[in-house]
């Protein structure tokens, strides 16, 4: 494997990406037998020299009015003296020994943002291309105006942004986003990790099943705090929805865009309904979002103690979560106990209590399992049970209100034979459903062919007295051809006798084929699914990749242009997965699920999906995508449609890019969306985008330009709104020698609404010029203008004036001016003070080597 080497030593060592972030990382390996380790470790910080960046600018003015001064004053405009500044700053680097220390200030804003955790750079919030190759990352979040983080070894605690990262158990896991104080420690004896914040944010979590298309997946709130999102994929074993079979944690911008106004979801590639195997895909969305209450205290933590050499854990975790409107509280214990190298005893148990102004909910759930994992044995007892009321909502719905009990084991007979045997005693706390589940079976797994047969019995009961039954003969054989480039398979399951009453286990055969292309699996599957109260039928179509595969060609589109790649892909990437040659790569499929479903059916669990069928809406969907690579430009498109009962959706994306050559880059991208969902509704929307940047080493010109098309049609009930935005950003710079620069902005915008027939629109420009001019080694003069017009509303702001800039000492620069004509604008002082009258800027900035100086001056003395 690419991710590990073995040393002299003989001991394989996991080789990880660096990273600027100390502190625990959980390691998931997998090996043969669907055999599974966790690892968790502690990535210690490097003490380092010290590194300082950091600046303090200031802007002082005097606002005057000469016309209009009654209009001004009760607009709150008057004669007034301005002031603004900022002071910021970085740093990092090694106190008392080996102490590292991160500290952060910025005095920009108010003194809490609640509305965003600033963790990532948004790639296409400015200008779709640069022209260069630079990567921008944020080490000190924080929603407030300070950021401080003291590590030492397993050590560490900051004041800032934070995952409260509680994630070691599964009843008691707490994973949300705070801004606060948290602490951690990982000992070979004792560990702890404690937080507290003061919040007013509420935590969501959405289920939402895979449509076999790329979105829009749409949330159950619109008001979700910034970057507070964390999306996973899962896949959930088909007849026990409480087993997670595989989680694939997916990263924004590369893997999902999300519209926090809307509360949409966008994937890079289609999310299936079900896997090769036909177990369903969910995607797990969870996210703060901003609740109808003040700010209070939420605060917790897990502490844990370990016994004989590690062997021993146990473990004690405590929330609180307090605002004006609810008190909820968790705790936790658990015990991890490693009996022997092949034996494992965990148990966990967990309390909850919400309370609110109308109600209150309490509930528990415990887990106590034993696993057994030697050369020929693998075996696992269990018995878990969690009340309907009991969580603080990370908990998924179809996994409260159930008790299970039971066994699994896979006996190896032989080197090819092995014997498999399940047994599992479900209750459904809500309604009173019970399910004993019995199976068992021999297979043969060969070199180029494998086989089973088996037995199971289901036996469903309803608390009315209602059973339904079904006892199964299973088999099974598989069979590769063409040096083991094409596998045929087919699985069935036929009732002995009339005994296929229950709705999730009916007479089943599924037929399927893969071949083998090299790169990537073309595959396909169909099963047919009949019983006593259910018809359904399943098929899958497509290509697979394994996931190293889709990882390496990933990366090698990111590192074969010069633009910042992962900046790009987020803007205009999509993933594929059979790369044909080494121009095209392709990807395609189809997901189909038809169901007929009897009324008297015995549902076990209506927060379930049927192992086979579907209880939502029957649908087909379909993709084709491809992506061609020329030696200068690359084009990217996937058109999507699927067609259910309740929606028909088309999907169409593209992106075009042009290699930068001697820094001249291109770029295009469109996303189209048209959705009918009946009586729901019914939307089109569409967003195409164009890149320019133009920055030649050589040239005394730069260019950068953006243009947006964005326009939505909307049907709501009986409501009918249509808007068009059309935004071209061009700014040019020209170094007209080594002490003098031009530089020119236009931009202009054209919006159109229509509401319920009535018409709105309007179109603004703006033009800026700007010039400076270094007469002196330590001075410089310059001159501006800009007008802001409003063309439907017949007005325009001039903004002209002059100033001279002093450089008194080294990283330090004072700029007095007077501005003639100036008007006052939020987005445009950011830049520069733009309202009439005088003022004065003051910019200091300072690294480590002022500090260095500073320092040696002080010795001096």
């Amino acid at each position: 494997s690419p991710f590990y080497r073995v040393g002299p030593d003989g001991i394989a060592y996991i080789e990880l990406e660096p990273t600027i972030r100390a502190g625990e990382v959980t390691l998931r390996l997998r090996f043969e037998n669907q055999r599974e380790q966790e690892l968790r470790v502690y990535l210690q910080p490097e003490p380092r020299d010290w590194i300082l960046v950091g600046f303090a600018e200031g802007t002082v003015g005097f606002n005057t009015l000469k016309d209009n001064a009654v209009a001004a004053a009760a607009a709150g405009q008057e004669d007034d003296f301005y002031e603004d500044g900022r002071v910021a700053f970085f740093a990092k680097g090694r106190i008392k020994g080996d102490y590292l220390l991160t500290l952060a200030y910025d005095t920009r804003g108010s003194s809490v943002d609640r509305d965003r955790f600033d963790t990532e750079i948004v790639p296409d919030e400015y200008y779709t291309l640069y022209g260069d190759g630079t990567e921008s990352r944020i080490e000190a979040a924080s929603q407030r105006k300070l950021y401080v983080k003291l590590e030492r070894r397993q050590f560490n605690a900051l004041f800032g942004d934070f995952n409260t990262g509680l994630s070691t158990t599964e009843l008691a896991r707490y994973e949300r986003r705070f801004n606060g104080v948290q602490s951690q420690y990982v000992g070979q004896r004792f560990t702890y990790s404690a937080f507290a914040a003061e919040s007013d944010q509420s935590f969501q979590r959405d289920d939402i099943p895979g449509d076999g298309t790329s979105g829009l997946y749409r949330l159950s709130s619109r008001d979700i705090v910034v970057n507070s999102d964390s999306v996973r994929i899962e896949t959930r074993d088909r007849f026990n929805a409480s087993r997670v079979i595989d989680t694939q944690r997916l990263t924004r911008f590369l893997d999902y865009d999300i519209d926090y106004f809307a509360g949409t979801l966008f994937f890079k590639r289609p999310i299936p309904s079900r896997d090769q195997d036909l177990n369903p895909l969910v995607i797990v969305a969870e996210y703060e979002s901003r609740a109808a209450a003040d700010d209070d205290v939420v605060a917790g933590g897990r502490a844990a103690v370990k016994f004989d050499e590690g062997n021993l854990e146990i473990g004690a975790t405590a929330v609180r979560e307090n605002n004006t409107v609810d008190a909820n509280t968790l705790v936790g214990v658990d015990v991890r106990w490693q009996m022997s190298d092949a034996t494992l005893f965990r148990a966990e148990y967990a309390d909850t209590e919400t309370r609110n102004l109308t109600s209150d909910t309490s509930g528990y759930a415990y887990k106590v399992s034993v696993e057994h994992r030697s050369g020929d044995l693998d075996a696992r007892v269990f018995h878990e049970r969690s009340d309907a009321g009991f969580g603080l909502g990370l908990q998924a719905a179809n996994q409260l209100g159930i008790q299970n009990s039971g066994f699994e084991a896979r006996w190896q007979l032989a080197e090819k034979w092995f014997v498999q045997s399940t047994f599992g005693l479900s209750e459904n706390l809500d309604n009173g459903n019970e399910r004993i589940l019995g199976q068992a079976e021999v297979r043969y797994e060969g070199a180029d062919h494998a086989a089973f047969v088996g037995i199971s019995s289901v036996r469903d009961e309803a608390t009315d007295g209602q059973t339904r039954e079904s006892m199964m003969l299973r088999g099974g054989v598989s069979r590769q051809f063409l040096n083991n480039r094409l596998t045929l398979r087919a699985t069935t399951e036929q009732p002995l006798g009339s005994e296929d009453e229950s709705v999730d286990f009916p007479a089943r055969t599924l037929i399927g084929a893969d071949l083998n292309l090299g790169k990537a699996v073309l595959f396909a599957e169909h099963e047919f699914a009949t019983g006593a109260n259910i018809d359904a039928q399943t098929s899958r179509l497509g290509l697979r990749a394994s996931p190293w595969q889709r990882a390496q060609f990933t990366t090698t589109l990111d590192n074969q242009i010069t633009e910042f790649g992962p900046r790009l892909f987020a803007n205009l990437g999509f993933v594929q997965g059979w790369q044909i040659s080494e121009r095209w790569t392709v990807d395609f499929g189809v997901d189909h699920s038809n169901t007929l479903l009897d009324d008297q059916a015995l549902i076990f669990d209506d927060e379930r999906e049927l192992a086979s069928g579907s209880q939502r809406s029957d649908f087909v969907a379909g993709y084709v995508s491809a992506l061609y690579q020329s030696d200068l430009w690359s084009l990217n498109s996937r058109l999507e449609h699927r067609n259910a009962d309740n929606e028909m959706r088309e999907t169409f994306v593209a992106g075009w890019f042009r290699e930068p050559v001697a820094g001249h880059a291109l770029s295009a991208g469109i996303q189209y969306l048209d959705s009918d969902r009946g009586l729901a509704g019914a939307e089109t929307r569409g967003d195409i985008r164009f890149g320019w940047a133009y920055r030649v080493a050589d040239s005394r010109w730069s260019f950068l330009d953006r243009l947006d098309i964005i326009f939505d049609d909307t049907l709501s009930g009986a409501t009918h709104t249509e808007s068009a935005r059309y935004v071209n950003n061009f700014n040019a710079v020209k170094r007209l020698s080594a002490g003098s620069e031009l530089a020119l902005q236009y931009a202009a915008k054209y919006v159109k609404t229509e509401f319920d027939g009535v018409s709105y629109s309007g179109f603004t420009d703006l033009i800026g010029v700007d010039y400076r001019r270094q007469f002196r080694p330590r001075w410089d003069y310059g001159v501006h203008a800009s007008a802001l017009h409003s063309w439907e509303a017949g007005t325009i702001d001039y903004g002209i004036g002059a100033e001279i800039g002093f450089n008194p000492r080294d990283n330090m620069w004072l700029t007095f001016g007077y501005n003639v004509l100036g008007f006052r604008d939020e987005d445009f002082e950011r830049a520069r003070y733009t309202a009439s009258g005088p003022y004065l800027n003051v910019t200091i900035k300072a690294d480590q080597q002022t500090l260095k100086e500073i320092a040696g001056r002080i010795r001096g003395r």
